[in-house]
């Protein structure tokens, strides 16, 4: 089954977000793309994902790496606090 551009785009939110749980970190479009989970997602994808989700100001970009913004953290642990199950 082909991933859609929104479940990539939520899978590398949700990367970003674990990858910045104990410290926020920037990490490359590389990275990112080794923790997704289908095989299939290349990682030419992975860095339109990414820029769109820079555009729309979701994830920071500096010097090629990428980071989750602060307020989508805060959303994101807020969302996990009530959803001790996983992300929602």
């Amino acid at each position: 089954m082909e991933q859609t551009k929104e479940q990539l785009q939520k899978e590398i939110i949700e990367i970003l977000y674990t990858k910045s749980l104990v410290k926020p970190i920037w990490i490359t479009c590389s990275e990112v793309y080794w923790n997704i989970q289908n095989i299939k997602v290349t990682e030419r994808s992975v860095r339109e994902a990414l820029d769109w989700l820079v555009k729309n100001e979701v994830v920071l970009y500096q010097g090629d790496k990428y980071q989750i913004n602060k307020r989508e953290f805060i959303e994101m642990s807020k969302r996990m606090n009530g959803n001790p199950q996983g992300f929602s």
